[in-house]
Formats: structure tokens, sequence, C-alpha cells
């Protein structure tokens, strides 16, 4: 008899990020995102303690001052299983699918999504 091996529900578990790309292409860098039953938001750009801007998500370490982000770029939130991105006014946009999103307007997320804040591109993948 073959033995059977189960995995564990966290096994099963998919796991949230947003994979940052360089020239369409992974760079190693990956922005993780917390599992759902997730209800909250999360706040993208770059921190500036200057001027009291605090992000959940600093985009400064991915090279985002370099690629234009705003300081307060967007936000991603997450309603039971879905996760959802918002253009927080940003000055050079974000992008789903290279379709700019106005300002305001939630955009569901589904798996190999490119998602680009100003010129800093990701992948927004949940396996």
């Amino acid at each position: 008899m073959d033995n059977l091996i189960l995995a564990s529900p966290q096994a099963l578990q998919p796991s949230y990020r947003l994979v940052v790309l360089e020239n369409a292409l992974p760079t190693g860098q990956t922005i993780p995102l917390p599992s759902p039953p997730y209800n909250g938001a999360l706040l993208i750009g770059r921190n500036d303690l200057q001027q009291g801007v605090v992000v959940d998500i600093d985009l400064s370490r991915y090279g985002g001052y370099e690629k234009k982000t705003s300081r307060k770029h967007a936000k991603i939130t997450c309603t039971g299983n879905q996760f959802f991105v918002e253009d927080w006014e940003s000055t050079h946009g974000t992008y789903v699918n290279k379709e700019r999103m106005a300002a305001g307007l939630q955009k569901p997320l589904a798996d190999g999504d490119e998602v680009r804040f100003a010129e800093l591109v990701a992948q927004f993948k949940a396996s």
C-alpha cells in the first residue's frame, strides 16, 4: 500500500504578494500581502517623516523614488478573499494591466495582473 501524505491546511492556503518586475522580468523582490480573510487597507507610497507620511508598504526600498512613486500613491484593500487596488490621488498614476485608474475607484485584482505605481511595475500573485 502506498503511503498517503496529506498537506497541512496551511500548505493549502494561497500566498498573496506583489512581485516587482524590471523589463517584464521578476527582480526577485516581493512585497508580501496579508492572507485573506483580511478586511482592511494597506497604504502604498513612500515614507516621509518630515511631511508626516507613513505608509504600510514603502516603495522606496524597491526604487520608488527613482520610479516617481508618490508619497501617498495607492491603497490595496481586501474584502473577504478579494483584493482591490485604488489610486490615492498620485501624481504619476496607478495602472492595472496598462490601464490608468481614476483616483478613488477600486479595481479587483486577479492572479497575474500587472500593477504599476508610476514607473514601478509589479505583478499580483495569488498562489
